[in-house]
């Protein structure tokens, strides 16, 4: 996060930790945003700035979580992947949003 905020450089964060931030970053960004974001934020990494910026207002292609946290495994959302709403509009909308992003991630 400090990274992407530009509050911390690669170089500061990577003795803090034991895998290869900048590689990690890279990977995200090109998994969620695509190859052409991912350019762009090793761009910004190399200028020492702030990836969020180029970031900010990007969808992703694939549907996945935008944050930095926001794809990480959870059995409760395998379980059950529409959650409660209230009314059958709200659940008939939740499950074609469902439906939309299982379609892109097959």
């Amino acid at each position: 996060e400090s990274v992407m905020r530009g509050t911390a450089p690669v170089a500061v964060v990577q003795k803090s930790v034991s895998w290869p931030v900048r590689d990690v970053l890279l990977h995200w960004a090109a998994t969620v945003f695509g190859t052409a974001a991912e350019r762009e934020v090793g761009r910004c990494l190399d200028r020492a700035s702030a990836p969020k910026v180029v970031l900010d207002g990007l969808g992703s292609p694939s549907a996945l979580e935008t944050g930095l946290g926001g794809n990480r495994f959870s059995w409760s959302r395998a379980v059950q992947p529409v959650g409660p709403r209230h009314g059958p509009a709200g659940f008939g909308a939740e499950v074609r949003d469902f439906m939309g992003r299982d379609q892109k991630w097959a």
